[in-house]
């Protein structure tokens, strides 16, 4: 009886590919899928073929409403959502430069001023060390990051709030070179702006930010931790302690985002928003201002991901992205990841934020990056 049954299915078969054959009618064809599957189902790929929890991305084209888009999860069954806030990390730094150029603008302080003009001396610290060296990476400080004293110090009390010059006093090393004379990515460098920011305006941090940046821009899902009161949802992040990712649901992790200056958190929507401010419509900060941004220092070394660095601004390297011209800035904090991205070509931003340490699911960009450009190739 089955060969029978499968007799009969093949005779079907049969004549309905004899009637296309005999009439004019063409097979029946499925329409590409639209931008927004494309994307869709590029996050949905790369939550799984990363490993990692969870990814929420922002897309802010010209003339086109903004794409949210998630995948994945914050933990248990708990899915992430566009609302949810990220770990910035890093990408603070635009926030601190952006700041300290302002400053510079309204001469309450100079680019070409040396360190001994705003902060005390440090063992391990060269004081003639200008501020615009500590933008661009060029001064040479060790960079606290590498110190593994440090993270010990900052995990042993993860509720503690340390002030920079405990920081800088214990924890900074021997310098790299003497300033001036090479680059090198430096957390230690930011920490001193920030310094230099709160004694300048003798404000919070916080209190800079918002006012200068995040109140007018409208980007409401953003705040500065320790100093600010996080609202919920938060995305939870996972980090690798000991060879497998741990979630970490209620730890404040005060002492990291004071200690290490990259407080920042945000949806993917308002890092996006920033971008678009700061890059494309240039309402962030003054024309003049942005044109200092991105005159990038280059070459950099030691560093397959970038091709230049300017002040607080990053130059991604050309060849991850088949020469295609991205500007912005990524973060790597503790249990998170995440990336702010312009394209100067389209003008298009993206905000990328991830809830797995060392950005595991941070691929899925070049894979982003591919489809809006081949989508906007196509449509010019």
């Amino acid at each position: 009886m089955i060969w029978k049954l499968r007799l009969i299915s093949l005779l079907k078969i049969a004549i309905l590919l004899l009637c296309f054959s005999c009439s004019n009618e063409s097979p029946p064809t499925f329409p590409d899928p639209t931008l927004e599957e494309q994307l869709q189902k590029a996050l949905d790929d790369g939550t799984s073929n990363y490993d990692g929890k969870g990814v929420s991305v922002a897309i802010i084209i010209p003339d086109q409403e903004t794409w949210l888009g998630t995948s994945g999860i914050s933990h248990g069954a708990k899915s992430i959502t566009a609302d949810m806030l990220f770990s910035a990390g890093s990408i603070t730094k635009t926030f601190t430069a952006a700041t300290i150029m302002q400053l510079a603008e309204e001469n309450e302080l100079s680019l070409d001023d040396s360190l001994y003009k705003w902060i005390p001396n440090y063992s391990k610290i060269d004081s003639t060390i200008t501020i615009k060296q500590l933008l661009n990476h060029t001064s040479g400080l060790y960079d606290i990051a590498e110190n593994s004293q440090f993270f010990e110090a900052i995990f042993s009390n993860q509720n503690r709030i340390w002030t920079s010059e405990e920081i800088l006093s214990e924890y900074v090393l021997e310098p790299y070179f003497p300033k001036g004379t090479e680059w090198q990515y430096s957390n230690t460098g930011y920490i001193i702006l920030r310094s230099i920011i709160k004694k300048v305006s003798a404000m919070q941090i916080s209190n800079e930010y918002r006012s200068r940046f995040l109140n007018p821009l409208n980007l409401d899902r953003t705040f500065l931790a320790p100093e600010e009161t996080l609202p919920t949802p938060i995305a939870h992040g996972w980090h690798d302690f000991n060879g497998s990712y741990e979630e970490l649901p209620e730890i404040s992790m005060a002492s990291f985002y004071s200690a290490a200056g990259g407080g920042i958190f945000t949806t993917a929507e308002d890092l996006a928003k920033w971008a678009n401010s700061l890059f494309h419509e240039r309402t962030a900060v003054s024309p003049q201002i942005l044109d200092q941004m991105i005159d990038f220092y280059s070459p950099i070394t030691n560093q397959q991901l970038l091709s230049g660095y300017g002040l607080g601004v990053e130059r991604f390297n050309l060849e991850l992205f088949n020469g295609l011209e991205i500007w912005g800035h990524g973060g790597d904090p503790v249990g998170y990841a995440a990336g702010c991205f312009y394209i100067p070509q389209y003008g298009v931003s993206i905000g990328i934020m991830d809830n797995t340490a060392g950005g595991e699911t941070m691929d899925v960009i070049f894979d982003i990056v591919d489809i809006i450009t081949n989508h906007l190739t196509k449509s010019s």
